[in-house]
């Protein structure tokens, strides 16, 4: 070979070399999440699905409730606290990674008040690598007795597509539709979901129609509260501030 030839054979060689790094560089760019960070989102997910459907199951209320937990690349743990509509709220529930199906399936219970929970549900994983990094898929669902163990309903909350997950500066971003049911009826939605976790340690916050989650994560653990979603918090003190005046409003006498 001259050597020409052999100068187009290295250079060729080199184009080649180059652009498998710079498709290498692109996969690693969009590397998949790891296991810690898909099961806070799990963690997440749950806490504030649990909230929606306790406001299904008894009236909207402004109060809020304190939630901690841990997440590792095995799972995690919840523990939720706190007053809900003056009734005492008690709910723990643990997930476990399954790497065989990427999925972290949870079990959960407790009380509010003298009611009893009972809960289930799970999150998928799926790593993308185009321009999205992840997709998800959840499920949560409790069953609701009384003191006589009658069942006052099923509560229970599922995506209609898979959520997509972006990252942005130094968040994970996800968003996605999901609905309400009750026995397994669909009853409202879809309504959207929108998920921004701290890729590392820093606040955590997620928005549905009707719930809000916001948090501190550090470490493998996060603390924070469950609201109703802002605007539904400023409606209920609305309504509140208008009940308070009516009642304060003298009534006129008759003939006046």
């Amino acid at each position: 070979m001259n050597a020409r030839g052999l100068f187009n054979t290295h250079l060729g060689l080199s184009i080649s070399i180059g652009l498998l790094v710079t498709v290498m560089a692109g996969a690693a760019s969009a590397a998949p999440y790891t296991l810690e960070q898909k099961n806070f989102i799990g963690l997440g997910e749950t806490a504030v699905m649990i909230r929606s459907e306790m406001q299904t199951v008894y009236s909207s209320t402004a109060d809020a409730l304190p939630f901690t937990g841990t997440f590792n690349a095995s799972g995690w743990t919840l523990n939720i606290t706190g007053s809900f509509a003056g009734q005492p709220v008690s709910y723990t529930a643990t997930g476990v990674y399954n790497a065989g199906t990427q999925t972290t399936n949870y079990t959960g219970g407790g009380t509010v008040g003298s009611d009893t929970w009972a809960g289930d549900g799970f999150t998928s994983f799926f790593d993308v690598f185009t321009e999205i990094d992840l997709e998800t898929h959840f499920k949560t669902t409790d069953t609701v007795k009384d003191t006589g163990g009658a069942k006052k309903g099923v509560p229970d909350r599922i995506d209609q597509t898979a959520k997509t997950w972006k990252t942005e500066g130094n968040e994970r971003v996800g968003t996605g539709l999901y609905y309400k049911s009750v026995d397994g009826v669909i009853v409202e939605g879809p309504f959207m979901q929108t998920i921004r976790a701290p890729i590392g340690d820093g606040r955590a916050s997620i928005t549905i129609d009707d719930a809000f989650l916001t948090a501190a994560v550090s470490g493998g653990t996060v603390s924070g509260q469950l609201i109703p979603e802002p605007s539904g918090v400023a409606l209920l003190l609305l309504a509140a501030a208008h009940l308070t005046r009516f009642k304060r409003t003298p009534r006129r006498a008759a003939g006046r």
